[in-house]
């Protein structure tokens, strides 16, 4: 079968791989000429280390990402708990994987040019149009038809071009709060855990992040993935401040952070990432999957985000093979997919006045009960499966060998 799958991230690598993998035609189309991709730092959840390993790449992905055993957070003057997760407590793997989404880019991009996939970059699709009953072609923004292919896989990201293809199309709803990140050098001699991630906010739920991220390859130096929270409008102010006054501001409330930040000189080493929310209740169209977030985008305060890029490309694949009919394959991954994204897309939403927003008296609400909250044993324990991203057992249906 031919497959022509749009988006050259992690989401369209993954679908890319295992269904190489599996003797699939498969074209990618990548927008961008540089497919050296760099970004943010990512965590691999529980969830999303399992889907690794049926990808088969896990092995490569934890020799270069560090592991996580804790998540702390802090708010306020009072430096109340806001955030604790034990991945201890959680049923299957107790760690995450703090990792550059280039080292899982450079991993992915290996594995599916050795299983035979081929890349075609600097090539943007607009539409897509059906020529015949059995298969689909594709249209970049230079008016050039690629194909025919039998089936298209959209991985193209939260903005894609395609969504409105979807059986029942949505559109985008843009979040207040976004944020700033950067990568800075491991300091050894510092406090901070390397094993942990830390947060660290203000009563207006404006604050830092930090996050091991490992290493790039195995000849890289070890990163730190650092984040500042804030809403996306305010970028220009914060633009307009005076670099040295606001790193000053930060280390004076939160000393931990003082031999990272000292490593930002200009404002340009901090990048701006807006979150919106959709999702697409009928993740397909004719003969089209949506994987990633272009089937599914919220805020990324359970870190969940690459997860379920992975997590859809695995489903997706073993839909395929269990049903022969492509319609009725995508209906399975629909079905299959489901409860988890609601579950996690619905969760995040419920938990955003808390966490990304300025509401005084959510904050208040939240520094008042959290703590005494996260003592009691069950809390705790459902609190490590929640962010592991195992509620709904998602992965339950694919045997390991799939």
């Amino acid at each position: 079968m031919r497959v022509a799958i749009v988006g050259g991230g992690p989401a369209g690598l993954s679908c890319a791989l295992t269904l190489a993998q599996r003797g699939y035609s498969i074209t990618i189309f990548e927008r961008m000429d540089d497919l050296s991709m760099q970004g943010s730092g990512i965590i691999i959840q529980p969830v999303g280390l399992a889907a690794l390993e049926l990808l088969g790449i896990r092995t490569w992905i934890e020799q270069l990402g560090q592991p996580i055993y804790r998540v702390t957070g802090r708010s306020g003057d009072r430096n109340r708990l806001s955030v604790f997760v034990d991945y201890s407590l959680a049923s299957d793997t107790h760690y995450a994987l703090g990792l550059q989404r280039g080292a899982l880019f450079n991993v992915l991009h290996e594995k599916v040019l050795a299983a035979g996939a081929k890349i075609i970059a600097a090539t943007d699709i607009d539409s897509l149009s059906t020529s015949g009953a059995q298969t689909t072609s594709l249209t970049d923004s230079s008016g050039v038809i690629h194909g025919p292919f039998e089936f298209v896989i959209d991985a193209s990201g939260a903005y894609s071009k395609l969504r409105r293809y979807a059986m029942v199309p949505v559109a985008s709803q843009p979040l207040d709060y976004g944020s700033l990140w950067t990568m800075v050098d491991w300091v050894a001699e510092s406090s901070f855990d390397y094993s942990s991630m830390e947060m660290y906010s203000d009563n207006r739920n404006v604050g830092v992040g930090l996050m091991p991220v490992g290493k790039l390859d195995c000849e890289a130096s070890t990163k730190l993935a650092l984040f500042w929270n804030l809403k996306w409008k305010n970028y220009p102010d914060w633009r307009a401040t005076n670099l040295v006054k606001w790193k000053n501001s930060a280390i004076q409330k939160w000393p931990t952070i003082e031999p990272f930040f000292r490593q930002i000189t200009t404002h340009d080493q901090l990048y701006l990432a807006k979150f919106i929310y959709h999702r697409l209740s009928k993740p397909y169209g004719d003969r089209l999957a949506f994987v990633g977030d272009a089937a599914h985008a919220t805020n990324p305060q359970l870190g969940q985000g690459v997860n379920m890029s992975l997590v859809d490309a695995v489903v997706l694949s073993w839909a395929l093979q269990q049903e022969r009919d492509i319609n009725n394959a995508l209906q399975l991954y629909a079905r299959s997919r489901r409860a988890h994204v609601i579950f996690y897309q619905t969760f995040a939403r419920l938990l955003t006045p808390f966490y990304q927003s300025d509401n005084s008296l959510a904050i208040a609400c939240r520094d008042a009960l959290y703590e005494p909250l996260c003592k009691i044993p069950r809390v705790r324990r459902w609190t490590a499966e929640l962010i592991s991203g195992q509620i709904t057992a998602p992965l339950r249906s694919i045997p390991r060998a799939c």
